[in-house]
């Protein structure tokens, strides 16, 4: 879409209820809550220290990739996610996932970083909150909006989570999801701050499900129309 360092996301989906049933519930868990131990915010950077850790030629988020969803997955929560660095529509249809599985999952954010230039860049907590908050704010100079999520053709609502300041690594000067320009990021490791929509998926029913979601981004000219195709299977 022409902007380098937009690296937004579309999201996926909430559900609500208890996590051993296995059977979805379509209805936003509410912010404030702390699904499977951590805050919508503290999920929101730990989605971003999972994206960041791989690398852009191989990414399981890059639109010409059809790696499955399960790639590079750990640990009894997966991450998913929709484009980095363009709109357009993408179908994914290359996702199995265990029973009982939770899905953390980005509807449309951003992220600034200390690696980066402007206009996606900060250099202490304040600038990097405020550069994220930018893009996800309705408000702000680069706005989002159209935020919005569907399971099995129910409506469901995101949460905009601003994350805390977080470390990451990426794994090389070049190959990776920031796009930085020819000559390497400023180094491999560093800070950043996330802002923007997530939902929590608890886990699926065993069968067949399908995912859509996506977002605006005006000032930047582009949206998103994200599918997953999802089978739960044991």
């Amino acid at each position: 879409m022409g902007l380098r360092r937009l690296r937004t996301t579309a999201a996926l989906a909430v559900a609500i209820g208890l996590a051993t049933t296995g059977v979805a519930h379509a209805g936003a868990l509410p912010a404030p809550a702390h699904p499977y131990g951590a805050s919508y915010g503290e999920w929101h950077a730990r989605w971003w220290q999972w994206a960041m850790s791989l690398p852009l030629s191989d990414h399981p988020l890059s639109p010409p990739e059809d790696r499955p969803c399960s790639a590079d997955q750990s640990g009894r929560v997966w991450f998913l996610g929709g484009v980095f660095n363009s709109g357009g529509q993408v179908e994914r249809t290359n996702c199995v996932v265990p029973p009982g599985t939770p899905l953390v999952v980005a509807v449309a954010n951003v992220e600034c970083s200390t690696l980066e230039t402007a206009p996606f860049a900060g250099d202490d907590p304040a600038s990097l909150r405020a550069c994220a908050a930018g893009v996800a704010d309705p408000a702000g100079p680069l706005y989002t909006t159209g935020v919005n999520a569907t399971l099995d053709g129910r409506a469901l609502r995101p949460v905009r989570a601003s994350s805390p300041v977080f470390g990451f690594t990426v794994p090389s000067l070049a190959d990776n999801i920031l796009t930085c320009p020819a000559t390497g990021c400023a180094g491999r490791s560093g800070s950043a701050a996330a802002d923007g929509y997530l939902l929590v998926l608890h886990p699926l029913s065993v069968g067949a499900h399908t995912l859509r979601f996506g977002g605006t981004y005006p000032a930047f000219g582009f949206t998103l129309d994200i599918t997953y195709d999802i089978v739960v299977r044991p």
